[in-house]
């Protein structure tokens, strides 16, 4: 079973398919069917070519050492068999030229005045980004409390629109909760960087493009912790995307929770409006909207995808609607009281170790 949250299908899905290899004829050039790790002179790099850029344009980027700024790579009209390397604010830097085979590439970096010339050398690698990945360092940006709980709000300098969770404390479950964390930060740190890329490619320095994360702790009893996600951004397509997830963690075992798992049976799937469950949702639902939100009434429902999270006063409920009904959104939040006849045996357990806290 994934460790992982379901974050993504509100979001990212619209970047990950404009990055999407090119179908141009160029790809027959072995150089665009790897990433790349080797050496620019004696300097560690990370190159990668055709990645980032759809349709017919042909580009790439690469890192010296760990580096998270990306320097881009543009064919050079100039000369069919170079590539100039543009910095963030759009100068070129240097050009470069490469030869490849199915699993090693060698080339050349120039300064621009041609004064400066150094030798290429890489080899076919598994991943681009992996290894300035595994090397951050995260840095603490604030600490938090809920109760007697604490945490850290985390981050690094280089891209201030993305921040991570870190929960304080030594409990072997609690570090497996903090490690999951730091994998889904490290995804989330890989997309911004990429979301820049593609947007310095196609639109220049002045791009407008950031994909931003922050999370928070929602509700944290002696058994469990709800943390939530914000993700937004617009790295291209037709509009900006943004959303927010809760997931619940089981503090002994470090994994996931089904809390959907904590209804009666009848409920843990889909929840039928004409039900005694889903009345009282429809209830509440309509008493936080406003009386001429009637197409949101109408189209209200509480099937997959839906999201289901503990609190210190009962149970909150996230329907389902589609995008172009994402106003309609609305958390709906059942007290302890009213949900308990809703619950299975353990439901009513697990509930009540968020009572006090």
């Amino acid at each position: 079973m994934s460790t992982h949250p379901p974050r993504r299908t509100f979001a990212f899905v619209q970047l990950l398919t404009l990055l999407s290899i090119s179908s141009s004829a160029c790809l027959a050039d072995d150089c665009l069917e790897h990433a790349w790790k080797g050496t620019i002179g004696k300097t560690p790099v990370m190159i990668e070519l055709n990645s980032i850029v759809g349709e017919d344009k042909e580009g790439g980027r690469y890192y010296y050492r760990t580096s998270l700024v990306d320097l881009l790579l543009e064919r050079d009209e100039a000369a069919e068999d170079r590539w100039k390397e543009i910095d963030p604010k759009g100068k070129v830097t240097g050009l470069l030229t490469f030869t490849c085979n199915e699993n090693s590439l060698s080339g050349q970096w120039q300064s621009p005045d041609g004064k400066t010339k150094l030798p290429i050398h890489a080899e076919a690698a598994a991943s681009y980004s992996e290894p300035r990945l595994q090397a951050v360092k995260l840095q603490a940006v604030r600490r938090d409390s809920i109760g007697s709980s604490h945490y850290e709000i985390v981050g690094v300098a280089e891209v201030g629109s993305v921040e991570g969770l870190r929960l304080l404390g030594d409990a072997a479950g609690l570090q497996r909760i903090n490690q999951t964390l730091l994998d889904q930060f490290r995804e989330d740190l890989d997309n911004a960087i990429t979301c820049t890329a593609y947007g310095r490619l196609t639109r220049g320095p002045d791009h407008g493009f950031e994909h931003q994360v922050s999370f928070g702790v929602v509700a944290w009893s002696k058994d469990y912790v709800v943390i939530s996600a914000d993700e937004s951004g617009f790295c291209g397509g037709a509009y900006p995307y943004h959303g927010q997830v809760m997931t619940t963690y089981n503090l002994q075992s470090g994994q996931l929770e089904d809390v959907s798992s904590w209804l009666a049976e009848a409920y843990r799937k889909d929840i039928s409006l004409d039900s005694d469950l889903g009345k009282i949702l429809a209830k509440f639902y309509r008493e936080q909207r406003l009386p001429e939100d009637a197409d949101c009434f109408d189209s209200l429902e509480f099937s997959s995808p839906w999201e289901i999270w503990p609190t210190e006063t009962g149970l909150t409920f996230f329907p389902s609607f589609s995008h172009a009904q994402a106003a309609c959104e609305e958390n709906i939040s059942v007290p302890f009281q009213t949900i308990e006849p809703f619950l299975s045996p353990e439901g009513r357990i697990h509930l009540r170790s968020f009572q006090g806290h």
